[in-house]
């Protein structure tokens, strides 16, 4: 039968039941390929039989068999929809992503039938990469003004076999021919090899509605080619000391952990200074994720330092280490006189506005920053001294100019390294009590050197 001259009928029992798998999510993960394989043949306009496994859940014990003898215009329609940007899309960040082109390369997206329309516009999820230290999410949004579904959108809202499990998230996206192609990266492998993933998303730009949709996903042949080389080196810094526990092969990106324990806060290590060596070139860095929790007077904390995969693996790398380390020292900014005052770094502040009328007094104050270190003072860190000697919380204030978390970035100075960053500080004290000056017990350093670690790799 020539697939051209199908009956109506025909057809739209084909169309109703890919629009049955898309609405319900029974695409089982372990069968992906088959969605792709299908998807190839129809681009093609071949005849050929598909067999589909259709699973109610991962446990569902009953198994139905589809067989497709012929192919219409009208599911060839709804299966190739988006699927030109999303290989667009994945092949555009594959210069950055070395791991999407060697995913593409060796099949290991998963590709996913879950869609869910509402309020005027479709959500999509096309592929899953999933490995045991990442989960990257690749969806479509169809509608009038379509736009990322993130806003909103947090680690909470993703649930893994019925719980929440992402610790940490980040997103890009792209228009590609009127549809908004996105992805989502989780900085977290699927806690266990398989299981369902379920996204609740009840926002696409400003507009409300509810497009949740779950799916099987499985992390099982990415796991099966990743390498754990065990770390055990270690460094002293300020305040505490840094252990370099394992380097992570897996082949869509290479992953160092480490961990801190000291007295004070842990050290921010900055990915794009961080420097991860092979003889004879250097690594690229992707993103770095950190967690930390402070229990009694120590301060403990983990942190996952992500690089581009490695190809081909060597016999050693080369961990070089930089970022800013807190160190103890009080910068005190006089409410009075000069309303100036220079920081234990040499880096000075002054007080730009103030008003103290009123219960809620505030003050506007700048000081410059450099790419390296942007934060040389915590802001929830400014707090403020009265005319007792007792210190009161500050509340750090937005305003509609805002560039950085929290004040605004003017223009660039004299030097193009550096920039003035300007906070508005309010606060409100006891009834008698005079505000007398802000104080910050502490400040950020830079350092370029923290440490340089070689890491052997065997050969397997």
């Amino acid at each position: 039968m020539n697939f051209d001259n199908l009956s109506p009928e025909q057809e739209k029992n084909i169309r109703e039941k890919l629009n049955s798998w898309a609405a319900e999510n029974k695409l089982p993960a372990v069968k992906s390929q088959r969605l792709e394989q299908l998807v190839s043949d129809l681009a093609q306009k071949e005849k050929r039989n598909q067999r589909f496994k259709i699973l109610g859940s991962l446990a569902a014990a009953a198994v139905i068999f589809i067989t497709f003898i012929t192919i219409s215009p009208g599911m060839r329609s709804w299966a190739v929809e988006n699927l030109s940007v999303v290989g667009r899309y994945i092949t555009n960040w594959s210069g950055i992503e070395k791991g999407w082109q060697w995913a593409e390369e060796h099949e290991m997206f998963q590709e996913i039938l879950a869609a869910k329309t509402d309020q005027g516009y479709t959500f999509r999820v096309h592929r899953i990469l999933a490995d045991p230290t990442q989960t990257t999410i690749i969806y479509t949004v169809e509608g009038n003004n379509p736009t990322s579904i993130t806003r909103g959108f947090r680690g909470h809202d993703i649930l893994f076999n019925g719980r929440t499990w992402a610790s940490g998230m980040g997103a890009r996206g792209d228009i590609m021919d009127g549809v908004f192609v996105g992805s989502i990266e989780l900085s977290d492998g699927l806690p266990e090899e398989s299981g369902t993933l379920k996204l609740q998303v009840r926002q696409i730009g400003n507009v409300k509605g509810n497009w949740d949709v779950s799916f099987p996903v499985t992390r099982a042949a990415l796991t099966e080619l990743t390498r754990s080389v065990p770390v055990d080196q270690s460094t002293t810094i300020p305040n505490g000391t840094l252990f370099i526990e394992e380097l992570i092969l897996v082949p869509t990106q290479t992953v160092v952990k480490l961990r801190y324990k000291g007295e004070e806060h842990a050290p921010d290590l900055t990915i794009r200074e961080v420097r991860l060596r092979t003889p004879g070139s250097l690594v690229e860095p992707r993103g770095a994720d950190a967690h930390g929790t402070r229990v009694g007077d120590v301060w403990e904390q983990t942190y996952d330092l992500e690089f581009q995969r490695l190809d081909p693996v060597p016999q050693q790398v080369i961990l070089e280490l930089a970022g800013r380390v807190y160190q103890k020292g009080e910068t005190r900014l006089p409410l009075s006189g000069e309303q100036s005052a220079v920081a234990p770094d040499g880096r000075e502040v002054r007080i730009m506005n103030l008003q103290q009328h009123g219960r809620i007094e505030e003050a506007t104050i700048s000081y410059l920053i450099d790419e390296k270190n942007p934060w040389p003072f915590s802001i929830s860190d400014w707090q403020v001294l009265d005319a007792q000697g007792k210190i009161h919380r500050t509340r750090p204030k937005m305003e509609s100019s805002v560039s950085m978390a929290i004040g605004k970035q003017p223009e660039t100075t004299g030097d193009a390294t550096e920039k003035e960053y300007v906070l508005k500080l309010s606060w409100e004290l006891p009834r008698g009590s005079k505000a007398v000056a802000l104080v910050n017990a502490g400040y950020w350093e830079y350092r370029d050197n923290l440490g340089s670690f070689t890491i052997q790799i065997s050969v397997e």
